[in-house]
């Protein structure tokens, strides 16, 4: 015991376990396998913007720039103020807004936009790519600020952590061409793969952390009271047009309704904590499927929820999940 807690200051003061953490190469497996999970979900809301794209972003749509601005930045207040501002960069930041008084040429940014998305998904050009994606989200994010949700900044943290790391690597386009020129080359383990893998553990890890405190604030109907009192999941149940399928018969089980409640918070505070634990990180990840899958049901927010799922990847090592994979 003793030559253990020696050895832990040793390592702490010389710095040797900081360099561990940060900068030892990693096998750039997982995040290519979160490429495309998190690229057809950024994919997927693009593609959900296309029915009504003239009719959001168009020259007479429901959300000109102008309004966006004014409703989220509070436009009406002094140029001076930092919220105005940021607002201003914010929209400025979007190729949306340069094309909002022409509807063709609209339309010709929105396919550009998904044939990047696209594009990222199987690989191609990645490292190109990947900051086009970025770029590409971060445009419809910025531009519909009102029409945001539990989902975007989720998806964007992820893009912006695996633009650091060569997330093409496996599973793509890039690496079928490179096998084309040279059979037998091998992919490297990468710092790059190890510094965005340790940045999306520890956003996710405060992500987590923060749904947990959230919910146990105690202000009123539309916080922490509902889960305090274990009544959140039948809120939820009881919403018109939120759960996928009728569970309104739990109405004669509160205990269960409780119970669901409660492990909700519990999980998600014990995620956030103990996944950095290496004997509690595999019954996390395990659970975090049925938690989540169960959340899709309960919720309607499909997409929020499988991308916690493809977020929750981070925390899996390459040689767990991918040595099963062709290359």
């Amino acid at each position: 015991m003793r030559n253990a807690i020696l050895r832990y200051f040793h390592q702490f003061l010389s710095g040797e376990a900081w360099n561990q953490f940060w900068y030892e190469a990693r096998d750039p497996r997982v995040i290519s396998l979160m490429r495309i999970g998190v690229g057809a979900i950024a994919l997927f809301a693009l593609l959900c913007y296309t029915p009504d794209l003239i009719k959001f972003f168009g020259p007479s749509g429901l959300l000109p720039t102008n309004t966006v601005r004014a409703v989220m930045f509070a436009e009406e207040a002094t140029a001076e103020t930092p919220a105005y501002l940021y607002g201003n960069f914010l929209m400025s930041f979007n190729y949306l807004a340069w094309f909002e008084n022409e509807p063709a040429m609209l339309w010709g940014a929105h396919g550009v936009g998904i044939a990047i998305l696209l594009a990222f998904v199987v690989g191609l050009k990645t490292r190109v790519t990947s900051v086009l994606a970025l770029i590409v989200t971060l445009t419809y994010i910025h531009r519909g600020q009102v029409l945001n949700a539990q989902l975007e900044p989720i998806v964007s943290m992820v893009m912006a952590y695996l633009c650091l790391g060569p997330c093409g690597a496996y599973y793509s386009v890039d690496r079928c061409l490179q096998l084309r020129k040279q059979p037998l080359a091998k992919v490297e383990p990468s710092i790059g793969a190890n510094i965005a893998t340790r940045l999306l553990q520890i956003h996710l890890s405060a992500i987590y952390v923060m749904m947990a405190f959230g919910k146990l604030v105690r202000l009123g109907v539309a916080d922490g009271a509902v889960w305090w009192s274990g009544d959140a999941v039948w809120w939820l149940i009881a919403k018109p047009g939120g759960s996928l399928i009728d569970l309104t018969w739990l109405h004669s089980h509160p205990y269960m309704i409780d119970a669901w409640t409660q492990a909700i918070v519990f999980f998600e505070l014990g995620f956030g904590i103990f996944v950095w634990k290496r004997w509690a990180r595999p019954a996390l990840l395990v659970l975090a499927v049925p938690m989540w899958l169960s959340l899709a049901v309960l919720t309607g927010l499909i997409p929020w929820c499988l991308m916690m799922l493809v977020a929750n990847l981070a925390f899996v090592r390459p040689d767990d999940c991918c040595d099963s994979l062709p290359a």
